[in-house]
């Protein structure tokens, strides 16, 4: 990775690069989940490397996939950077859900 702050992973380029603040994620809706539900955000680490969203009971609801800066996120969640999620929306079968780089 390299940088000094573990929270600001190398970009290659010796630059720190932020770490992303929000991101929108785009899930399959498996049913009975409503707008404004809480959800973990955790790393499997693969290979390859994955963000899943979660359930406050665990249960796994998907991966964040196709998104910009899917990366930079792997690494910012590698060195240590936490992030929360919420349900934004639910419309024809999708979860529309952010998520927010947690503050520290």
């Amino acid at each position: 990775m390299g940088g000094s702050d573990p929270k600001q992973p190398d970009s290659g380029t010796g630059d720190p690069v932020p770490c992303p603040s929000r991101i929108t994620v785009i899930l399959q809706d498996p049913g009975g989940l409503a707008p404004g539900k809480a959800l973990g955000v955790t790393l499997e680490v693969g290979p390859p490397p994955r963000v899943a969203l979660l359930t406050m009971a665990g249960t796994r609801l998907g991966y964040a996939a196709g998104v910009p800066n899917l990366k930079r996120l792997i690494e910012c969640i590698q060195s240590g950077v936490a992030y929360a999620a919420h349900i934004d929306k639910v419309d024809a079968g999708a979860l529309h859900c952010t998520l927010l780089r947690e503050p520290g």
